[in-house]
């Protein structure tokens, strides 16, 4: 079959067939919307690809619905458990919001869809780390703490079940939404609003649930969902799940896109980036043209436990889901150097 490229961006590229989407997943990496950065992680593409098609096949046993079909090679043919950088998928459309004046009109969402993304980033949230711009949000905004049932936010707790937040998915920059806003924005009723959060915990669930049993601590996520054609406006999970949409930890020890958000904050080029985006945010200006400068690359060593943690964390999980590994068998979370 015959895939035509129609969306490259700074990790994945998407491929458009008759009736599926092959995602092609890169080497590339991106931090802090600024695009890709300057390094490529080797076989990180393949392990996303895999990392996915597992994560869907274990929430399947849960009878959660997605759009997963099959790993796959570049023309579209099933593979089995082999480490490649596709993932297809089936196709959904998405209609975004034009910029107006005032903001965004999401008019569209409100002639009900019943398919299509859900333009909404769902969030969900198993506890507030240190410096958590959560609990900052909750401090300024009451009607967090009131949406959620909650008095306050304890930083560095973890809670026994998830707390549901939402952004913005389409727009130029994501802006977070209290429940009512999200509700609003994607023109839900009250009924197939409460659907989206049991789905989004259900998955949550799944997820810690794994991560448990991989001696990890699962502290947030993000994921993405469709209405469900011909399902009387369900929902089903979209786009994939993997470190890039996890925050996971070990003793204290970032085992996600954080550990390379770390290494950046003390770099000088992070600190013109914050002042370039808080010029930014009150001018309307293009953050990327303020910031004078470009992300340095990564030294050796980082770079070499990046690289390896993607595929160790691989590894670790397909033994948990199908009882082998993907990868060189020497990469496992038990050996990252990372630990050090």
């Amino acid at each position: 079959m015959n895939y035509n490229l129609f969306y490259q961006g700074s990790v994945k590229n998407l491929f458009e067939g008759q009736d599926d989407i092959l995602f092609e997943y890169s080497d590339r990496y991106s931090l802090f919307d600024w695009g890709e950065m300057p390094d490529h992680l080797e076989k990180k593409g393949e392990a996303l690809a895999v990392m996915g098609a597992l994560f869907f096949a274990e929430v399947e046993k849960h009878n959660i619905p997605h759009h997963f079909l099959a790993l796959s090679d570049k023309s579209g043919h099933k593979l089995d458990w082999t480490p490649t950088p596709y993932l297809k998928v089936k196709k959904v459309s998405v209609t975004r919001p034009a910029k107006t004046e005032s903001g965004y009109d999401y008019s569209f969402y409100q002639t009900r869809p019943q398919e299509g993304l859900v333009p909404l980033e769902v969030m969900f949230r198993f506890g507030a780390g240190s410096g958590s711009s959560l609990i900052k949000r909750a401090a300024a905004t009451p009607a967090l703490l009131e949406q959620w049932n909650l008095s306050k936010l304890e930083e560095g707790k973890l809670w026994d079940l998830p707390l549901i937040d939402f952004s913005t998915k389409l727009e130029k920059g994501d802006r977070y939404l209290t429940h009512q806003e999200a509700q609003e924005v994607a023109g839900l009723n009250s009924q197939e609003f409460s659907l989206l959060i049991d789905q989004t915990i259900k998955v949550a669930m799944v997820l810690r649930n794994i991560f448990t049993q991989m001696g990890l601590e699962l502290w947030d996520g993000k994921l993405e969902w469709a209405f469900n054609l011909g399902e009387n406006r369900s929902f089903m999970l979209v786009d994939s799940i993997g470190l890039d949409e996890l925050r996971l930890q070990k003793n204290g020890k970032s085992l996600s896109k954080e550990f390379l958000r770390e290494y950046y904050r003390s770099t000088p080029w992070y600190h013109t980036l914050t002042t370039a985006k808080s010029i930014a945010d009150r001018t309307g200006q293009d953050f990327k043209k303020l910031c004078n400068q470009e992300p340095p690359h990564l030294p050796a060593p980082e770079k070499e436990l990046a690289t390896s943690l993607y595929l160790a964390f691989t590894n670790d999980l397909a033994q948990l889901v199908i009882g082998q590994t993907i990868f060189n068998p020497k990469f496992t979370l038990s050996n990252w150097k990372g630990w050090a």
